[in-house]
């Protein structure tokens, strides 16, 4: 599955409550060049790109005013084991408290995609619920000891400053059953 190549079907049973993911092996499937059946999606150039890396820590960067602090449940890890991109571990997040200039919650459901090749490197998923009901999507990776969160949130919101700041988060500390998290301003 590391070198194929997929697509898959979302199909969605409001009714029932029920999502089907169906995926299908097209590496032997030929496109044919100049087809009228051929649908041709173009990524369009204003786009910004989307890396799978996460920005690293400059050398000079440090923590700076506080951001917030989370609290964050988790369930038992589960062992993936050597992958295309390393030795993993998956830590799934169970939720948790959001305190600081932003108050709210961690919703349940994103996980620590943990990369234990080399290095240990963090690269945790969630979502962030602030107390007035806005999503905040959170992306805090990188090798441990340069945390570098990356957020997402919706351009006319109040948090909208997120989409664009440099932001810092400490290592996790062990805390009731989780972490606790501290993300900063990022100051030179």
């Amino acid at each position: 599955m590391n070198s194929g190549k997929y697509v898959a079907q979302r199909i969605l049973d409001e009714n029932a409550k029920t999502l089907t993911v169906r995926v299908y092996d097209v590496s032997s499937v030929a496109i044919p060049t100049g087809a009228a059946s051929v649908t041709r999606i173009v990524k369009p150039s204003d786009a910004p790109p989307q890396p799978w890396n996460n920005r690293m820590k400059g050398a000079d960067e440090k923590q700076g005013k506080e951001l917030i602090v989370e609290s964050v449940g988790l369930s038992p890890s589960q062992r993936v084991g050597a992958s295309k991109r390393g030795n993993r571990n998956i830590i799934p997040i169970t939720g948790g408290d959001l305190s600081g200039r932003i108050t709210g919650k961690v919703l349940s459901g994103g996980a620590d995609y943990q990369n234990l090749s080399g290095p240990p490197a963090i690269d945790a998923r969630y979502l962030w619920q602030a107390s007035d009901g806005e999503i905040i999507i959170v992306r805090n990776t990188t090798s441990t000891g340069g945390l570098v969160p990356i957020f997402e949130a919706r351009v006319d919101s109040p948090y909208a400053y997120l989409n664009t700041g440099k932001f810092l988060s400490s290592n996790p500390g062990i805390a009731n059953g989780g972490v606790k998290i501290t993300m900063y301003d990022s100051t030179n």
